[in-house]
């Protein structure tokens, strides 16, 4: 939306003095310090929660909202300090709005109202952006920056809501810069590493082919399958379910069973009946709801019920994305319980990497393969293969902390492609530095603990470097709780690789840190956001809601100077 236009002599006068007032607003602004600290004068008043709300989360992660996320793993050290770990999705739209929900809820419950994020050094100065009186205006702009992926949960929390506290980066941004260039030196020799992987795999398949059972090349296609298309993990959990191997341990796995009972129940069920009641819910939606879409989605609705038509998508990922549609219309779907645990169950299966689940699969898979490879010749290729795998998953710089460790390990084995050091050494080098800001992270987040005497902290980490605090922590004593936030779809993800690139909307307007920059630029927005009407009206609210929270925090007197 456009700001205000003015033709005559005297409206381009007001519009002079108009720009002279934002000039002056921005810098008022741009004079601040962002590494100075805030003080609590803008935290709302009332009564706060007990520390012993978050003690009686730690012993029962069931208390928290599952519509939020869901607590994966808790642990009670001897330590007062509680740390609460969110598991971040990079630019994926869904998760950063879960975690943006997260920290509110934290901070209402709990009272954790300190939080620290990889990728960034000081405190964050959300003052300019928080102040804006119209809140619609506010997060609508705010909605389009954290669907573009160039805002996160994080700072949504901090610039809707001023009694969430105070958010820093936790860097040591020498380190961070070097794993960063590191980062870049990787992602241009990439498709080279995965053109080795692509020759050794089809040398590996040639000998498969011929060398596997029928059940186990069977089970080698479901699990590459998978690998390659997340997607079709709903498909694997079929498969598995039929094979009925129980797992040696069944202790050892909390959410895989479910869905394998979920999975045989579903493929037992009556094709007659499970397809009339599709057609009922399917009839519903095109009464009720389809109407409603825009063409966009309408287009999207087109799609999806040809795949479901010709066999394309099954009946779980058709019932979930139709549920999605009708949320976009405003009006929901007529689902039966059954109908309704399945789309559900689509969901949960389709967003498995990077969480403890994921862990769970690769165990559980271990476990198959070991049973389907007979012969010393099947085992010995089945390792390869998994090695294969692990090389993938370095040259897309994808590994998690355990996969990373186990290729550490036995950093022999991969002696004929490491050999090539200009190809390999960049991804190994990006790993290492990882580890390295992973013991950074963590002594820049205790020091703020012990500095600010807090009792409780929340970060938001990607899940590599949140393995490596949870040993940090554990080694130190510190309880902690893990939150994976609830996703409901993979959208943004696509643009991460973008922004890590640096291709920001806002990139040409550049000065000092992206963040500053940011935060001028969509100041900016929300003025030009505003109706003629209300323009002067609210610039004037916005001007003295600024200056009372920075006297609230103690530094009227710093943004003069």
């Amino acid at each position: 939306m456009g700001g205000p236009t003015f033709k005559s002599a005297k409206k381009s006068l007001c519009l002079k003095t108009i720009a002279l007032f934002l000039s002056i607003l921005f810098s008022v602004f741009e004079s601040l310090s962002f590494a100075s600290p805030l003080r609590g004068g803008s935290v709302s008043s009332g009564l706060a929660p007990s520390s012993s709300d978050l003690k009686m989360l730690l012993k029962e992660p069931a208390l928290f909202p599952k519509e939020l996320g869901h607590i994966e793993e808790t642990h009670q050290g001897v330590l007062k300090p509680t740390v609460i770990l969110v598991r971040d999705a990079h630019a994926v739209t869904s998760a950063q709005l879960s975690i943006q929900k997260i920290m509110e809820e934290v901070a209402k419950k709990y009272g954790v109202r300190a939080s620290g994020v990889e990728g960034a050094t000081g405190d964050f100065d959300s003052v300019l952006l928080r102040s804006f009186p119209d809140k619609t205006i506010l997060n609508s702009v705010l909605s389009d920056y954290l669907k573009r992926g160039e805002l996160t949960g994080p700072g949504t929390a901090d610039f809707l809501n001023a009694a969430r506290g105070k958010t820093s980066g936790l860097e040591t941004w020498e380190l961070y810069e070097k794993n960063y260039f590191a980062w870049l030196r990787a992602w241009k020799v990439r498709q080279a590493a995965l053109n080795e992987v692509e020759v050794s795999r089809k040398t590996m398949d040639g000998k498969r082919l011929s060398l596997y059972s029928k059940e186990l090349n069977a089970f080698y296609e479901q699990c590459r399958d998978f690998r390659h298309d997340p997607s079709k993990f709903y498909a694997l959990l079929n498969y598995l379910a039929g094979l009925k191997i129980s797992p040696r341990n069944p202790s050892a796995y909390f959410e895989l069973p479910k869905l394998l009972k979920f999975a045989a129940q579903e493929s037992g069920l009556e094709p007659a009946k499970l397809a009339q009641e599709i057609q009922k819910t399917t009839q519903d939606f095109e009464a009720r709801c389809k109407i409603r879409l825009n063409p966009a989605h309408a287009g999207q609705y087109g799609v999806i019920r040809q795949q479901y038509g010709t066999g394309a998508m099954d009946a779980a990922d058709y019932l979930s994305s139709l549920e999605k549609l009708s949320v976009q219309g405003g009006c929901a779907v007529d689902f039966n319980p059954a109908l309704k645990d399945l789309a559900e169950n689509a969901d949960q299966v389709r967003l498995v990497s990077g969480t403890s689940l994921m862990d769970e699969i690769e165990s559980y898979l271990a476990e198959v393969r070991a049973r389907l490879a007979k012969n010393p010749a099947e085992k010995a290729l089945e390792e390869d293969y998994e090695k294969l795998y692990q090389l993938e998953d370095l040259a897309k710089l994808e590994m998690s902390r355990k996969s990373y460790d186990s290729l550490l390990s036995r950093r022999q084995d991969f002696s004929p492609w490491f050999s090539r050091e200009t190809i390999w050494k960049p991804m190994l080098d990006f790993y290492a530095l990882a580890i390295d800001r992973d013991r950074a992270l963590f002594e820049n987040l205790e020091k703020r603990i012990q500095k600010e005497k807090l009792e409780s902290f929340l970060t938001v980490l990607g899940g590599f470097h949140e393995e490596g605090l949870k040993r940090q922590m554990k080694a130190k004593g510190y309880s902690y709780l893990v939150i994976t936030p609830h996703i409901r779809s993979l959208e943004g993800k696509e643009t991460y690789e973008n922004l890590m690139l640096g291709k920001f909307s806002y990139r040409k307007n550049l000065q000092n840190s992206f963040y500053e920059t940011f935060v001028r630029v969509a100041g900016q927005e929300l003025a030009r956001s505003l109706p003629p009407s209300q323009f002067g009206r609210t610039m004037k609210t916005w001007r003295d809601d600024i200056l009372r929270y920075l006297s609230e925090e103690g530094r009227l007197a710093e943004a003069w100077q």
